[in-house]
């Protein structure tokens, strides 16, 4: 009797699922997912990430990729997420594929509302502080699971779901870049490039250290291959200019790769011939 029981609340929480996505679609600079959250408080807040692309978990020192501002559950239970890849400067290209996507929230008052709070049933003093956030109304779901709370095990929203970001058929891609190089050139050498090396998708503020300390008259080129019409299949510029400076042609943050610096030279491409 008590394993038949049992047996019949897990498989009650597995069908009972919270979260339920009815479309997204990518933007130049983001990706976007809408849906409908059952069972939880309209207000509720989530915070969305990815969590990997084509099955490939995100290195989080420098790909970070989540909502700036966390979606919240309309009062018909919908919600939008805006997920975007922080340090971007609003120009990544998120690739055709696979996404899996967390979304998270506790129901303390460090997360929600006391309105929030309070409907999902967290229990509040008459100040409308909560205590660890244990949401008491919701159903079973195998969306809320145990997580430690200041010592405590009380219910998150964890579900992850898994997206497919594709190019609708006959749109051409907004950047043409299949993969780029480094090259270290010298010009004091007798021959260049000194060095090459693949670095499609490094951090450009690591270049340096790929090649060690530039030496007076170096410095370092990215070249990028692509469908280019013109030239020989690819672009090229120099990111660190003699002294180790920043190209001032270029926008870069912490977060900027090889490979935004190659959508870069397209767009300034583009504008040339417009």
């Amino acid at each position: 009797m008590t394993l038949a029981c049992g047996t019949f609340i897990h498989a009650s929480a597995q069908q009972n699922k919270i979260i339920q996505i009815t479309g997204s679609q990518r933007t130049d600079s983001s990706i976007v997912v809408e849906g409908f959250a059952k069972a939880i408080p309209s207000g509720t807040v989530m915070e969305v990430r990815v969590e990997s692309i084509n099955g490939n978990p995100l290195n989080e020192d420098r790909d970070i990729i989540r909502t700036i501002e966390k979606a919240r559950v309309s009062e018909d239970g919908s919600f939008k997420a805006e997920v975007k890849r922080l340090g971007s400067l609003d120009s990544y290209a998120f690739p055709d594929g696979s996404y899996k996507i967390r979304f998270f929230a506790g129901f303390s008052r460090s997360w929600q509302s006391i309105e929030v709070a309070r409907a999902a049933g967290v229990k509040l003093d008459a100040q409308g502080r909560s205590d660890f956030g244990e949401p008491r109304a919701l159903p079973p779901s195998s969306d809320l699971k145990l997580r430690d709370a200041l010592g405590h095990k009380v219910r998150f929203l964890d579900a992850v779901r898994t997206i497919e970001i594709k190019l609708p058929p006959g749109q051409r891609p907004r950047y043409l870049t299949k993969s780029a190089k480094v090259e270290l050139h010298d010009s004091n050498a007798r021959n260049n490039p000194v060095r090459t090396m693949s670095s499609t998708d490094i951090l450009v503020k690591d270049l340096p250290k790929k090649f060690g300390p530039l030496r007076p008259g170096q410095s370092i080129a990215i070249v990028c291959r692509g469908a280019f019409k013109s030239g020989l299949g690819y672009i090229a510029n120099d990111i660190y200019l003699p002294g180790a400076r920043i190209n001032p042609e270029f926008k870069v943050t912490a977060a900027t790769t090889t490979r935004e610096i190659c959508h870069q030279q397209e767009d300034k491409n583009k504008k040339a011939k417009s």
